[in-house]
């Protein structure tokens, strides 16, 4: 960053592929200490090196957007699809319980 590479395209090279913090965060879904650090930041501007456990990551804000809410005709569809989708993972949960009960499960060792 230092010598004007761009941070796309270091960010592209240097992710990591189990965890790399990309997208739209609302407060308290971060980890504490790179909260704190992502929210102090100005649109556009760089972190230093954040370091984290395990880890050491740098942050670029691009644009903060103001907290407010969406109109339920806008989130209709996805609240709905989401409702599906958690009653057949009940479903399935309980009928893999229930099939689970019946296996009876042999040891030879």
């Amino acid at each position: 960053l230092l010598q004007g590479i761009s941070f796309s395209r270091l960010a592209q090279k240097y992710r990591t592929a189990e965890r790399h913090w990309q997208g739209d965060f609302i407060r308290g879904s971060l980890p504490p200490q790179l909260e704190k650090k992502v929210f102090a930041l100005h649109n556009g501007q760089t972190s230093g090196i954040i370091a984290l456990p395990g880890e050491f990551t740098i942050i670029r804000l691009d644009k903060k957007v103001a907290a407010g809410y969406i109109p339920l005709d806008k989130v209709k569809k996805g609240l709905k699809l989401e409702l599906q989708r958690q009653k057949a993972l009940s479903w399935f949960r309980q009928a893999m319980g229930q099939e689970r009960a019946k296996l009876k499960f042999i040891s030879y060792l």
